[in-house]
């Protein structure tokens, strides 16, 4: 009798499942392996991108400080200020040196991270200069040396503020890279799990899920990369950061000072009887003053600081590692710059609000809004000056009180 010939049909067809499913295992790990490995070399360079904006973050506040003890020693002759001042240049021009770029930046980006330490030191020596003619009693040759290294300090606080940006875009780019790696590391274990329990279906599933894998990545990086813009974009007008990109380094840096137990401060600043000039002179004539606001607002800041537009006549400043004491110093220099100024047409002047984080503030909304009400009480008390909140609050307790 002959034998039927489905024992062994099936045999076949069960022997051919299991090597697919064989198959399906060995590149399945194999994939896994590849993306632990890109993960892995991914998590590498994002630390990497981290401590180097950590460290541009340091030398930012570090360069910043140098700038005020040199020219707080010209100007008052303290020796204090100028021991600071030796100390900070020592320590900047190590922290310039031991800078170094990710491989993976053009080379646009990184001639700019190695021309960065030449610049440092030879403006860190041209404010040692300023310092040792004080020092000689040489006050005029002192304050105009202080006074032709400001260009040179603005070039480097560009060419730093660039390397910083350079900094955070590559990092973010890292992470949405590493978020999208783990996305699909977890999907394909998925798919491979479904391998295992359905081996007859082993092949056509595997085939729908990568399928589906693949929209859902080019879905998921269309997404991110919308979204890279719109943190990247800057104000059309002036040029500036616009409201979303200051919301975004707001958050970081009040998580930050929180953390850290550092000094916040944030600036508004408005433009006085903006309606009136528009009406009076016309809105072209309105856009060139907010382009010169802006770019007098961008010469001013420190380099650790961040001006945005935060709309209509309205700019925002954030100020790391200041209390408010300094506060109330850069908004006076602010609002003194803007009358030294040459404006079209009428003197243009602005009112400015300030606020410094405090244990009772809970969210960067409520500084925000506590340097808002500072600015309220400028304009509604005069225009033209500068008020900080503490000074507001201790106004309506006092008012309450009597």
């Amino acid at each position: 009798m002959a034998l039927s010939p489905h024992p062994t049909s099936t045999n076949a067809r069960w022997l051919g499942l299991l090597i697919l499913t064989a198959l399906a295992v060995v590149v399945g790990e194999s994939l896994t392996q590849r993306g632990a490995y890109q993960v892995a070399e991914e998590q590498r360079l994002l630390s990497h991108e981290l401590r180097l904006q950590g460290q541009i973050s340091s030398i930012a506040s570090q360069l910043s400080e140098a700038e005020l003890c040199q020219a707080a020693y010209v100007g008052t002759g303290r020796a204090d200020y100028a021991q600071r001042f030796r100390r900070l240049r020592k320590t900047l021009t190590r922290d310039f040196g031991e800078l170094r770029p990710p491989g993976t930046l053009v080379q646009a980006q990184q001639q700019r991270f190695t021309q960065l330490p030449e610049q440092a030191r030879a403006y860190l020596g041209h404010l040692e200069h300023a310092v040792t003619l004080r020092e000689a009693q040489r006050l005029p040759e002192a304050f105009a040396a202080l006074q032709s290294s400001q260009q040179e300090g603005s070039t480097l606080q560009a060419s730093v503020a660039l390397v910083q940006k350079s900094s955070q875009r590559e990092s973010l780019r890292r992470e949405q890279s590493l978020r999208l790696e783990n996305q699909r590391q977890r999907a394909e274990a998925i798919g491979r799990a479904a391998l295992f329990t359905l081996a007859l279906l082993g092949a056509y599933l595997l085939l729908r899920v990568e399928r589906r894998l693949q929209l859902q990545r080019l879905r998921t990086l269309q997404k991110e990369n919308e979204r890279l813009r719109e943190l990247t974009e800057e104000d059309g007008l002036t040029g500036l950061s616009n409201r979303r990109a200051f919301d975004s380094r707001l958050d970081m840096e009040w998580q930050r000072a929180r953390r850290y137990k550092l000094p916040l401060s944030v600036v508004v600043l408005d433009v006085d009887s903006f309606k009136s000039y528009n009406d009076t002179f016309g809105h072209p004539a309105g856009d060139v003053i907010l382009r010169r606001m802006a770019s007098a607002l961008a010469q001013t800041a420190r380099l650790s600081d961040t001006v945005a537009r935060y709309g209509g006549e309205e700019f925002s400043l954030i100020l790391p590692h200041t209390d408010s004491t300094e506060a109330m110093i850069v908004g006076e220099r602010l609002r003194a710059l803007l009358l030294r100024s040459e404006w079209p047409n009428r003197p243009v002047t602005a009112s400015i609000g300030l606020a410094t984080l405090t244990d009772s503030m809970a969210s960067p909304e409520g500084l925000v809004g506590a340097a808002d009400s500072a600015l309220y009480f400028a304009k509604e008390h005069g225009r033209n000056q500068v008020v900080h909140w503490d000074s507001v609050g201790s106004t309506e307790n006092s008012g309450s009180r009597a």
